[in-house]
């Protein structure tokens, strides 16, 4: 982008030299032709009388010619090279161009209230969102955006960048509030009865555990072992009962928590979720074990190996998506500006509201502003070279002055013959 932005401004600098040059040739040519003319008349008008005429024209058209180029050429150079005072007016009056060009922009173009009444004038916030509307408009801001965030993957792609990203996030990590974190999300769960519903989970995974024949038979080896004193044969028989009255009791008590809200079980439940909270509110051991293992798993190989691989990972995803014609991340930044200018279309108070926000801050952002753009000005008019000022004002208003020096010539002759032509008169 910037680069089209710096071969535009080449050309544009090229186009402003060749009018220059242009502009200066024909000025010179008229001058030559008053020479030649004035030369031409004083040879012959001892035999032509009438050349005196054309001989007041051309002498006064030169002098006109000379008068205006010695003029323009006096504002950026001396003349001839010759140092006449009051001359190369531009260069020498440089640091008083700087302040004086820093103050008109501040008083004549960033006053506040013509900014505001612009604003105003312009509708900001209706304008944003009818540019929004038109077709195409939205894939040109996705391919802007787009192109940020390559740009902003090529910076951070950078060795230095990574290790300092790295060791920024392992610092945040660490900084982080996990028993804080866990606080908040334990009281979320137990605000939406997650607890409960995560109790009703695990005696489903017990009840689907003790359902299978393995283990059931597991159980039944487990208890037989422990009758030692029961002789052998009566021992799995007894085993066998004593499993299914333990599966029995096991199936009533979990049926009875299921049914009762209110059930024991879960109010120790939601109490110990309770005492967890507190604890990991307040300063205490578990808060202060939390934190250091947090510091401790940060600083593992593993995690940071992990985090290492975090941007790889994302920058390769990101380079091929924006590689892709059907991009994603285009897609979406496109939806989204085109949802946001769909919705707020026919929004008129919310146009309303936000371009009298725009309104009610603008002062403040001008007056903020202002003074800085009008020294930023300031201070880039002083620090070009004489040369570089020059070439600067020269290339933009040249041309207009050359044609300064055309006028000079015109005027200058027309007004040497009148000159001519009243004296014969009034002789």
């Amino acid at each position: 982008m910037s680069t089209i932005a710096t071969d535009q401004s080449a050309m544009q600098d090229r186009h402003r030299q060749v009018e220059l040059q242009k502009t200066k040739r024909l000025a010179l040519g008229v001058l030559i032709i008053a020479a030649v003319l004035y030369g031409a008349a004083v040879t012959f008008v001892a035999h032509y009388p009438n050349l005196s005429y054309l001989k007041a024209l051309s002498e006064a058209a030169m002098v006109g010619a000379l008068a205006d180029w010695f003029a323009v050429e006096a504002l950026f150079r001396h003349p001839l090279g010759l140092k006449i005072p009051h001359t190369r007016i531009l260069p020498r009056n440089q640091e008083r161009l700087g302040d004086n060009l820093g103050a008109f922009i501040q008083s004549r173009f960033l006053a506040t209230d013509k900014i505001v009444d612009a604003i105003k004038a312009f509708g900001p916030t209706g304008h944003a969102i009818r540019w929004l509307l038109k077709a195409g408009n939205q894939q040109a801001i996705a391919h802007t955006a787009g192109q940020l965030i390559s740009y902003v993957i090529d910076t951070l792609d950078e060795p230095r960048v990574q290790n300092d990203l790295r060791a920024f996030a392992t610092e945040q990590l660490a900084k982080l509030d996990l028993a804080a974190v866990a606080a908040r999300g334990l009281a979320a769960m137990k605000a939406s009865d997650e607890h409960q519903a995560l109790l009703d989970a695990g005696m489903d995974r017990l009840q689907a555990l003790l359902a299978k024949d393995s283990v059931r038979r597991a159980v039944i080896t487990n208890i037989a072992k422990a009758l030692t004193l029961v002789p052998a044969g009566i021992d799995v028989i007894f085993s066998s009962y004593a499993q299914k009255k333990l599966y029995s009791t096991i199936e009533q008590g979990l049926q009875e928590v299921r049914a009762h809200h209110d059930h024991p079980m879960r109010q120790w439940l939601s109490e110990t979720v309770d005492e967890l909270m507190r604890d990991l509110g307040h300063d205490g051991p578990l808060r202060a074990s939390l934190s250091e293992a947090l510091g401790r798993w940060v600083q593992h190989a593993d995690m940071q190996a992990y985090i290492g691989a975090l941007w790889p990972t994302v920058r390769d995803w990101v380079r091929a998506d924006l590689g892709r014609s059907e991009s994603l991340i285009r897609t979406r930044v496109a939806d989204a500006a085109d949802r946001i200018a769909q919705g707020l279309s026919g929004n008129a108070a919310f146009i309303a509201w936000l371009d009298g926000a725009i309104l009610a801050a603008a002062p403040d952002l001008i007056g903020t502003y202002r003074t800085k753009i009008g020294d930023f000005i300031a201070r880039e008019v002083k620090s070009w070279n004489a040369k570089h000022l020059v070439e600067e004002i020269e290339g933009y208003i040249g041309p207009d002055l050359q044609y300064i020096r055309l006028n000079g010539a015109l005027v200058g002759g027309l007004v040497g013959l009148t000159i001519f032509v009243l004296t014969k008169w009034l002789h």
